[in-house]
């Protein structure tokens, strides 16, 4: 984003000029929506752009690249358009960890090791008593999930100190091709059978005619 603003300015700069009063609109789509929505923000704060041309910006299927509080900051200038189950919108570092240890929990092979195991302990403790005046570690209490491993722990922060969005308004193009701004599970990675294909932008071209 910061090459491309210091490539564009100053044509920029000179567009606006000759046609005063017209917003600047930018887009992207993909890895391309989350630079563009980083360069609008860039746009916005800078004097390259005269405070007569609004400076506004549209993506399809962007790239998560905001921490909740910027996402929000740019509700007002950037609509980000998310088709189905399309994954990038939702791909970020912490959202594959989640997805990681959502896999490991929902093993059979995992769950079958843990029921062993805790046959064993319960048999070695019934014969030998060997946890016997041991004491019990409390779960998390509160409401708060117990943290995971990777998770942020520094300055007591958590996983969503991480999380990734794309920028400002999600317009959600559901399965039955309406457009929905409740987006559902931000920042969580599903996994379907049509979730690369709703990344294609041919499908988004599709589904934008109809809905």
């Amino acid at each position: 984003a910061s090459y491309i603003h210091c490539c564009v300015k100053g044509v920029l700069s000179k567009a606006c000029a000759r046609r005063p009063g017209w917003p600047v609109l930018v887009t992207g789509h993909s890895l391309g929506g989350g630079v563009a929505s980083v360069l609008a923000m860039m746009l916005r704060e800078s004097d390259d752009v005269p405070s007569t041309a609004e400076v506004r910006c549209a993506t399809i299927g962007s790239a998560a690249v905001m921490c909740a509080e910027l996402a929000s900051r740019s509700m007002r200038w950037c609509t980000s358009i998310v088709l189905g189950s399309d994954p990038i919108p939702h791909l970020s570092r912490a959202s594959l960890e989640n997805l990681m240890a959502e896999l490991s929990d929902a093993s059979p092979l995992k769950q079958g090791v843990e029921s062993i195991g805790l046959f064993w302990s319960g048999v070695m403790n019934d014969v030998f008593g060997l946890n016997r005046g041991r004491t019990e570690v409390p779960e998390a209490t509160g409401g708060e999930p117990a943290a995971r491993s990777g998770d942020d722990q520094s300055g007591g922060g958590s996983n969503i100190r991480r999380m990734m969005f794309p920028a400002g308004r999600i317009a959600w193009i559901t399965a039955d091709g309406s457009i929905s701004f409740e987006f559902p599970c931000p920042g969580r990675l599903l996994l379907v059978e049509s979730m690369l294909d709703d990344h294609l932008p041919d499908r988004y071209l599709d589904a934008l005619k109809y809905a």
